[in-house]
């Protein structure tokens, strides 16, 4: 009654498949108990042998680390460094390559100064950086060699911002030019200042009526006259007279653009309407030549 109970105790370990095909006398599962031993104990064998192996590759990799912490410290000597010296550097040239590739973001339309000083001052940098001892050393020169790429494409960056902006300011001397270069209509020819109000022939049967140059101001409408013999006014002429500040000439421009299409040729006869308040905020007054 030993064997069966045997039997059936292995089965739960070995599984009952493996006894379910065909029964087992006491030498066979005896013989199976000393394979499965002797394969455990290869195995142990085997764990063991990966462990020395391990130890002895350890061992070897730390052997290793010393000697390249000898060799370098050699090294640094040589070249007059400390590793201190040597990883302060590196991370300085990084910094500058991180900072020379946002240079592009201080440009502003009009305005190349704050960009370009920040490239002055990033080529200057890299200047006194490669200049340490420690650039002589193959890994702080590859970083070097990133940063100074770096600081050059900032360069072209600003060299291209500065062409792109002397473009701009062509285009808008250029526009200013043409329209300097509009001719403007004849003048009339006016009698001379305080004159009484005269009648002056023209072709046709109709009198032309001439407007007194004396200028009126009923605080709401301002009736040009005549500023002086030689010269037309100007809304900032007007605005000295009704606002008492020529400076305000953007109330009248705003509020008479209808009848006035110059600011700067204000013609006797015409009636400005003289507005109260300041100038909207979205109004764009035009390029004058004060």
């Amino acid at each position: 009654m030993r064997i069966p109970i045997l039997m059936i105790i292995l089965a739960g370990a070995f599984g009952a498949e493996t006894f379910a095909a065909s029964p087992q006398t006491a030498d066979e599962v005896t013989q199976q108990l000393r394979v499965q031993k002797e394969r455990e104990q290869k195995a142990k064998s085997s764990i063991a042998a990966l462990g020395g192996d391990i130890a002895r590759l350890r061992n070897t990799a730390e052997a290793t680390r010393q000697e390249n912490a000898l060799l370098n410290q050699k090294i640094y000597a040589k070249v007059g460094v400390t590793p201190q010296e040597v990883e302060s550097v590196m991370q300085a040239f990084t910094l500058l390559a991180s900072k020379a590739k946002g240079l592009d973001s201080l440009y502003k339309e009009g305005s190349l100064l704050n960009w370009e000083n920040s490239v002055v001052q990033a080529e200057a940098e890299l200047s006194q950086l490669s200049r340490h001892a420690a650039c002589r050393l193959s890994q702080t020169d590859a970083v070097r060699t990133f940063a100074s790429q770096s600081v050059v494409a900032a360069r072209q960056s600003l060299d291209g911002g500065k062409q792109r902006e002397a473009e701009r300011i062509l285009k808008e001397q250029e526009r200013l030019k043409a329209m300097a270069n509009v001719v403007a209509p004849p003048k009339e020819v006016l009698p001379p200042v305080d004159s009484p109000a005269v009648v002056i022939p023209v072709v046709a049967e109709k009198p032309v009526v001439v407007i007194p140059m004396k200028s009126e101001f009923d605080g709401k409408v301002y009736r040009v006259g005549r500023f002086s013999a030689h010269k037309d006014g100007t809304l900032w002429d007007v605005a000295a007279i009704v606002y008492k500040d020529p400076s305000k000439w953007q109330r009248l421009w705003r509020a008479n653009r209808d009848i006035i299409k110059n600011p700067d040729r204000v013609e006797p006869g015409m009636e400005i309407i003289v507005p109260d308040g300041p100038v909207p905020k979205d109004f764009v007054p035009p390029v004058r030549g004060h």
